[in-house]
C-alpha cells in the first residue's frame, strides 16, 4: 500500500491551492447568483408595474382563438392548455405519418440509387439532389401553393368515385360511422396479425424478412378490417354542398403540405443514409458470407442491415 504523495510542504501547498480554487469558484457562483437574481427581480418589477401576471395561471384562461384542425374538439372559449394539447396532438399526428412515409420512400429511393439501371439510378439521384438542395420552408410553401392554386375549387372537386374528393379545401374521404370503434378494432387487428405472421415467417425466413412480411401482411389485414367495419357500421361519405364539402374525414391543405413536404425532404436524407450504409459494407464480408453458403437475403438480413 503506497503512502501519501509528496512531503509535508507539498501537501500544504496543495491544500492552499485547493482552498484558493474553492474560494474563486464560490465567488464566481455568488456573482452569477447575484446577476441572475437581479435579472429576475427587474423582470418581476417591470411586469408588476405594467400589471402583467407571470406564471402558468394563463393556461386556464380563455384562449379567444380557433384552431383550424384538431384531433380533439376545440373552440375559442376553451382554455389555453387545451389549445396546447390540440397542437401537441397535431404535431404527433403529422410526425408519425411523416416518419412512416419518409422511411418507406427513403429506402425505395436508396435502392434506386444502388440500381445498375441508368434510368432508375438517375431518377433516384434526381430525387435526392432536388429535395436536399431546396430549403424545407420553400418546399412547404411550394406544396401549399400547388394545392391551393392548381387544384379545383371545393364546389367542383376531383372525384374518386363516391369515396373521396380532392380540391383546394383539401382531401375529403369516407369514414365508417363509428370510426373511433373502427380505429380501435383495426389497430388491434394490425398488431395481432403482424405478430402472428412474423412468428409464422420466422420458421422459414430471416428476422428481417419475417418482420417486413408480417408488417405488410398486417397492413393488408388492417385495411380489410377497416373496410369491413365500414360496411358493418355504414359509411359516412363526403358530399359536395353549395359552398362546402360535408361528411367523411378531412385532411386540410395545410396538413397535406406539411406531410408531403416533410416526407419528400426527409426521404432524401434517409435515402443517402441507407445507400451509404449499404456501400460501407466491405466486399470481403460479402465474399465471406457467400463462401459460407449464405443466400443474398441472409447476407442482407444478418450482415448489411445490422450495420445501418
Amino acid at each position: 500500500m503506497s503512502g501519501p504523495k509528496g512531503d509535508a510542504s507539498w501537501r500544504l501547498r496543495e491544500r492552499h491551492r485547493k482552498i484558493k480554487e474553492g474560494l474563486w469558484q464560490g465567488a464566481l457562483l455568488l456573482i452569477l447568483v447575484a446577476v441572475f437574481g437581479s435579472f429576475i427581480f427587474n423582470v418581476s418589477a417591470n411586469l408588476s408595474a405594467r400589471n402583467i401576471h407571470s406564471g402558468f395561471d394563463f393556461l386556464f384562461e380563455r384562449s379567444g382563438f380557433e384552431i383550424g384542425e384538431s384531433l380533439i374538439t376545440f373552440n375559442s372559449s376553451e382554455a389555453y392548455f387545451k389549445a396546447f394539447l390540440a397542437g401537441l396532438l397535431n404535431t404527433i399526428k403529422v410526425s408519425v405519418l411523416s416518419i412512416i412515409t419518409a422511411t418507406v420512400l427513403g429506402i425505395i429511393v436508396g435502392l434506386m440509387r444502388l440500381s445498375k439501371h441508368p434510368l432508375i439510378k438517375f431518377l433516384g439521384a434526381l430525387h435526392v439532389e432536388f429535395y436536399r438542395n431546396i430549403p424545407l420552408l420553400v418546399q412547404l410553401l411550394l406544396v401549399y401553393l400547388v394545392i391551393t392554386e392548381l387544384l379545383p375549387d371545393s364546389f367542383d372537386p376531383i372525384h374518386f368515385g363516391s369515396w373521396a374528393v380532392l380540391s383546394k379545401a383539401g382531401f375529403q374521404f369516407a369514414l365508417p360511422n363509428d370510426w373511433h370503434i373502427s380505429f380501435v378494432i383495426t389497430t388491434v387487428s394490425f398488431v395481432v396479425s403482424w405478430l402472428a405472421l412474423r412468428a409464422a415467417f420466422l420458421k422459414k425466413s430471416t428476422g428481417l424478412v419475417a418482420t417486413v412480411s408480417g408488417f405488410l401482411g398486417g397492413v393488408l389485414i388492417s385495411v380489410l378490417t377497416w373496410i369491413i367495419c365500414g360496411f358493418v357500421f355504414g359509411w359516412d361519405k363526403p358530399e359536395v354542398q353549395r359552398f362546402a364539402i360535408e361528411g367523411g374525414g378531412s385532411l386540410s391543405p395545410e396538413f397535406l403540405a406539411l406531410w408531403f413536404g416533410l416526407t419528400f425532404f426527409t426521404s432524401a436524407a434517409i435515402a443517402e443514409i441507407f445507400r451509404a450504409g449499404f456501400l460501407a459494407v466491405p466486399k470481403g464480408q460479402w465474399a465471406a458470407a457467400s463462401a459460407l453458403g449464405m443466400t443474398k437475403t441472409e447476407i442482407i438480413s444478418y450482415i448489411v442491415f445490422p450495420k445501418h
